[in-house]
């Protein structure tokens, strides 16, 4: 039996550099009045970080005017992360690009 990592499981080298198309960093679009969210917030910055996150109230006028696209009411309901080119994942899916 192989005791070397399966190929899917590489991680590139520090060194190495990531695909032009990979994604860089998100925004995650958070409701500031939720107790949780915040919560959330404050712990998914102390985690080890694949891509930078950008935290944004959802209700702010910065996020309606960086994100005309989005309902500002819906983002308030769900967790909603955007990605650097545009990508939009929300409630389990925004979770999971967050991790």
């Amino acid at each position: 039996m192989s005791t070397a990592p399966h190929p899917a499981l590489h991680a590139p080298a520090p060194s190495e550099e990531p695909p032009a198309d990979a994604l860089r960093r998100v925004t995650v679009l958070y409701d500031a009045g939720c107790n949780l969210c915040r919560a959330a917030r404050t712990w998914l910055e102390r985690q080890p970080q694949l891509v930078e996150l950008e935290f944004l109230p959802a209700a702010s006028l910065q996020a309606s005017q960086r994100f005309p696209f989005l309902d500002p009411k819906l983002t308030l309901e769900d967790l909603t992360v955007v990605g650097d080119a545009g990508e939009v994942w929300v409630g389990a899916k925004a979770w999971v690009v967050c991790l």
